[in-house]
């Protein structure tokens, strides 16, 4: 029972400090910038903290449930690279339309506007 409380902590609290000091400290030292900064976080927050909402408990679970004790420890080691991959993504997809897949779209079309096939 303890288990589930664990988990609710986590993304109650946990999570937003996280994805607060990620998204903020990573465009500061990128930009040094504390505005920037401010208006990156803001931007991208939500998005985060939603997908973080819908990832983590998940591997909680799963990670609790169904992997044995001694797989647990590489389990979340390649979830958390997974996750951080997706940071990255969020971290360097700069308008809304990158972020909503359609990335690679915008892309081809400034690609075939310069000239470059």
């Amino acid at each position: 029972m303890l288990t589930p409380l664990a988990v609710a902590f986590d993304q109650a609290f946990l999570g937003p400090i996280a994805m607060t000091t990620n998204l903020f400290f990573l465009e500061y030292f990128k930009s040094w910038n504390y505005e920037q900064s401010k208006n990156n976080l803001t931007s991208k927050f939500w998005e985060g903290l939603s997908r973080s909402w819908s990832y983590w408990p998940f591997v909680s679970f799963v990670n609790l449930a169904l992997i044995p004790f001694h797989y647990q420890a590489p389990f979340l080691y390649v979830c958390g690279f997974v996750w951080g991959i997706y940071l990255s993504y969020l971290q360097n997809c700069f308008t809304p339309e990158c972020r909503s897949g359609k990335g690679s779209q915008i892309i081809d079309m400034k690609v075939h506007e310069r000239g470059d096939t």
